[in-house]
């Protein structure tokens, strides 16, 4: 965990600008009933009122996935931590022909579409038809 800045190490060597600012972290309170709030430098947490936890503001994700087979395949464990973390949520997924394939046999993931993302210049009729059917 973080001991400090080491005084001895030389950052203007490594880093163009010196030591690279990190993300702010969560008060360290010794007090809170769920412990020592601490985290390695470099891994912010994710934080967020209560509120918005309770309400459940999540309720539908759109992921564009780019590749082949191998790449959709390798997405499938994001798409089960969005459904860990963001309980009820609806995941859509936009991915190659391909790829569709792999979505159709997951569980977690609502609508499957097809769409080239790597497609350098795109119909403007299928541009505007996909938009459409990522607003529905």
């Amino acid at each position: 965990f973080d001991d400090g800045p080491d005084e001895e190490f030389d950052y203007t060597g490594v880093y163009s600008g010196g030591k690279q600012e990190e993300d702010p972290r969560p008060p360290e309170d010794a007090e809170n009933p769920y412990g020592f709030l601490r985290f390695p430098m470099g891994y912010m947490p994710e934080l967020d009122s209560l509120a918005s936890k309770v309400r459940g503001d999540v309720r539908r994700v759109c992921c564009v996935v780019s590749g082949g087979v191998y790449e959709n395949v390798l997405f499938l464990p994001v798409v089960q931590m969005l459904k860990d973390r963001y309980p009820g949520v609806l995941v859509d997924v936009v991915a190659s022909a391909r790829g569709k394939q792999v979505y159709e046999m997951c569980k977690n993931v609502r609508y499957a579409n097809v769409y080239d993302p790597d497609d350098e210049w795109p119909e403007p009729a299928e541009y505007t038809h996909q938009l459409g059917v990522m607003k529905v």
